[in-house]
């Protein structure tokens, strides 16, 4: 299962929120309360989680009697330069680096940031690496990350590559399932919220 990590103010603002370390707002810790209602009862075999603060306190209130793993793999893509930011702003201050970046597609990075691409291909390395840790057939594992990282997840489970993960809504507070079966991936449940 996957959930995305509740709202913050500036997902609320509209920025990109990369790797910007920002808590939970009131609103997310009611989502991620929503979440735990969700999964009363769920039993996991682990729990993993982006290491930013904002995954952690959604980890915290959805699981509070595991222990989540963080793994760095997780995290949201690197917006560098741009992290915290509105797109309004950064075509207006710098036009010739948002052209370039909508130009290029998934090829594409922020200044000082990384490409779609590249974040779809560390995702892809935790993804495997964490299916091969829990290859029992009733495995169950929970991972709590962002709207980006889930999206990738996402198109690697239906096999359209880095080039269809922007083709799903991942709202914050919302829950995700996705099922390895006889090593075949497929989407069950996507961008369910409350």
């Amino acid at each position: 299962m996957l959930a995305r990590h509740g709202q913050t103010d500036l997902n609320k603002s509209g920025v990109y929120l990369g790797r910007g370390d920002i808590s939970l707002n009131d609103t997310g810790r009611k989502q991620a309360q929503k979440l735990c209602d969700q999964l009363a009862g769920v039993r996991f075999d682990a729990v993993y989680t982006s290491p930013l603060i904002r995954c952690r306190e959604t980890a915290c209130i959805v699981a509070p009697d595991y222990s989540p793993i963080q793994i760095d793999g997780l995290m949201e893509l690197n917006f560098g330069e741009w992290d915290g930011r509105h797109y309004e702003e950064i075509q207006k201050t710098d036009p010739s680096a948002w052209l370039s970046w909508t130009e290029n597609g998934i090829d594409g990075a922020p200044p000082g940031g990384e490409s779609a691409r590249a974040m779809y291909e560390r995702v892809e390395k935790v993804i495997l690496d964490i299916a091969r840790r829990h290859e029992k057939a009733d495995a169950r594992v929970l991972i709590i990350a962002h709207g980006g990282t889930l999206r990738a997840i996402a198109a690697w489970a239906v096999g359209l590559g880095a080039e269809g993960m922007w083709r799903f809504l991942c709202e914050p507070g919302s829950l995700q399932k996705f099922v390895i079966d006889n090593g075949y991936a497929y989407v069950s449940l996507w961008n369910q919220t409350g």
